[in-house]
């Protein structure tokens, strides 16, 4: 991606979060002025596929509840409820519980932000 400089104007075409990282930017004034090299981020709020499961999970049996093809830049953050109520803040899109007790049974949903954007996702229900 070259980024074009005019003078005070930046001009990136049809950004996206692929082109994160080093870029290469050429001015406007004759070809021996200084180029300019820039690390270039770009922002994306969350996105996670949507998807419904039911687990039935056995007393003292591990489970795993996965968010599928989580997306954001910068990476998100997650916070898991339980029927609701706050269970869980993390940086992974993924809960984990060790040992399944009664309490544990419920919708989970997770909200899941960033500082461009923000998503909720109910996602499974745990019998």
């Amino acid at each position: 991606t070259c980024l074009t400089v005019h003078r005070d104007t930046r001009n990136l075409a049809a950004a996206a979060a692929a082109e994160s990282g080093a870029q290469h930017a050429v001015s406007g004034a004759p070809t021996n002025q200084p180029t300019l090299h820039a690390d270039v981020r770009i922002a994306l709020p969350p996105a996670v596929a949507p998807r419904w499961e039911t687990l039935t999970v056995q007393e003292g049996e591990p489970f795993v509840i996965h968010l599928p093809r989580v997306q954001g830049s910068p990476s998100p953050q997650f916070r898991w409820k339980l029927n609701g109520v706050d269970f869980f803040n993390g940086t992974v899109p993924y809960l984990s519980v060790t040992a399944a007790e009664s309490q544990h049974s419920g919708t989970y949903t997770c909200s899941l932000w960033n500082p461009v954007g923000a998503v909720s996702w109910e996602e499974t229900l745990v019998t």
